[in-house]
């Protein structure tokens, strides 16, 4: 990973941080979540003021991966994430 990786990182953290709803998630859903996103470049985020204030993430599924997806959150796998046009 490159180093401007790992600062994307520490701010979608601190969003999740500030979050009432992701600040209750466990760490291996930010793994499962975010660090992917990251990898294959699929995310905006968005800082106004030097902040981070917004984290958007994106996946090409294939029609199998959205169907286990759109049933649990969890089932993407790093591979998933660049597997189909969905």
């Amino acid at each position: 990973m490159k180093s401007n990786a790992f600062d994307v990182m520490g701010k979608v953290a601190w969003l999740w941080a500030c979050s009432p709803l992701h600040k209750k998630w466990p760490l291996s859903v930010f793994a499962i979540n975010v660090i992917p996103a990251i990898q294959t470049n699929q995310f905006a985020l968005l800082i106004k003021d030097e902040l981070p204030v917004a984290f958007c993430s994106w996946a090409s599924l294939d029609l199998e991966c959205e169907v286990k997806y759109i049933n649990d959150v969890t089932s993407l796998y790093a591979k998933d994430w660049m597997s189909g046009e969905r």
